[in-house]
């Protein structure tokens, strides 16, 4: 009925982040009716339970709901928040947990509407308790990691909230740490690091979420410094890039800031770089690049005939296969000869005797691993390379940031 199996990949990450999220004020009118936001008011800080303007059964049960919620066990969470509804009708947690929960069971099934009931019952948050909204954020932000609400869904819910919080007159270090997070998890790094700062410096946060901003400060500065784009920043927590977001990365990263403008391919058609296979102007584009997401992005990289992002010579380009290390390299040779206008760059490192333990000097791939390494964007371990390793979007960008400063707005650097 639910769909547990997302909670598998960010259980981690998740657990790390406490599961702290802001949930969206337009989901909350959508699913369970206009909230009284006079209640945001006053709010007390963040972490601490409901006061007893709600019965202290609705609280408990609510929180019981969320940590089944966040331990991945969605339907147990849906019973309790039932229970939270016996004890507390209005409390609002417990109505937008639980519609949520029929809401994706709906979605899962294909049942067609809402059960009756479902999507009008009135809640509200109660007088001076930010706890109620937390909770309330919390479960949105568990139902996002878990695959139960999209991300363009789960973006604009929570900045319906935030504002409305802030016109009612809501502050404190709380509700800006779980505003960071929501803009964290959401891609909009730059936004959430002024938020991080302002709860920093607002305090009242406890040690574990004071642990956790720091590292969300630290992990957005390195981000910053080598993605220039949104597409950039929002794929920079990607463990494993697929050969179609790769395309998209490099085409909003490299592409779009004008480098191919810059740097065009140098003109010597007799130059052949060792295991090259291009597209031909008049080949057909790959068959099983149509219809994906990110045909487009594919697409105009196939037009820059580069390697490490070519189709096959059997036609195909397997846009959600890894992209490898090994990918990576030729990559990056091939720009890096874009940039030094010298071909003779794909063979200076071929008699590089020694350098790599488990790549052959004879195979195609060897001179750009090199060139990738003696440039430092890879650390070998006992001498390998890692030529199928998978390739991180942080280790993407660091490449793609570099070959930036080497064009350095047209004027080029030898690598």
């Amino acid at each position: 009925m639910f769909r547990c199996g997302p909670w598998l990949g960010g259980a981690g990450f998740a657990g790390g982040a406490g599961l702290t999220g802001l949930a969206g004020l337009a989901g909350l009118i959508r699913l369970i009716g206009l909230i009284g936001l006079a209640g945001l008011s006053g709010c007390v800080a963040a972490g601490q339970r409901a006061p007893a303007v709600m019965p202290d059964g609705a609280t408990t049960q609510s929180f019981r709901a969320l940590d089944l919620l966040e331990a991945g066990r969605p339907v147990e969470a849906c019973k309790a928040f039932d229970a939270a509804l016996l004890a507390g009708t209005a409390y609002a947690p417990a109505v937008l947990g639980r519609e949520l929960c029929l809401e994706d069971s709906v979605q899962v099934t294909g049942a067609g509407a809402l059960p009756d009931g479902a999507g009008g019952r009135s809640g509200g948050i109660p007088a001076g308790c930010s706890a109620a909204a937390e909770q309330c954020l919390r479960v949105q932000t568990a139902f996002f990691l878990y695959g139960g609400l999209d991300r363009q869904r789960y973006a604009a819910l929570s900045d319906g909230v935030f504002d409305a919080a802030l016109q009612s007159g809501v502050t404190g270090a709380g509700l800006l740490f779980m505003r960071a997070e929501t803009l964290w998890h959401t891609g909009r790094l730059t936004q959430a690091r002024k938020l991080y700062v302002q709860a920093q410096v607002a305090r009242g946060l406890d040690r574990s979420r004071m642990k956790l901003l720091q590292r969300r400060l630290a992990d957005i500065d390195r981000v910053l410094r080598v993605a220039v784009t949104d597409t950039g920043r929002r794929m920079a927590f990607v463990p494993e890039l697929t050969r179609a977001r790769m395309a998209g990365l490099l085409e909003a990263e490299l592409a779009a800031q004008g480098f191919f403008e810059a740097c065009p391919a140098p003109l010597m058609p007799e130059f052949a770089v060792p295991g090259m296979h291009l597209v031909p102007a008049e080949e057909e584009l790959p068959a099983d690049i149509a219809g994906h997401e990110d045909e487009q992005a594919i697409m105009a990289v196939l037009e820059k005939r580069l390697r490490g992002l070519q189709m096959s010579a059997a036609g195909r380009f397997d846009p959600d296969s890894v992209f490898r290390r090994s990918d990576l390299a030729l990559l990056y040779e091939d720009c890096a000869i874009r940039v030094s206008g010298d071909p003779s760059l794909a063979v200076r490192f071929m008699q590089s005797a020694g350098v790599l333990s488990d790549v052959r000097r004879d195979d195609a791939v060897f001179n750009a691993a090199v060139l990738l390494v003696q440039n430092g964007f890879v650390q070998l371990r006992d001498g390998r390379f890692g030529a199928e390793q998978p390739v991180s979007a942080m280790e993407a960008l660091q490449v793609l940031a570099a070959l930036r400063g080497m064009a350095g707005c047209g004027g080029a650097k030898q690598p």
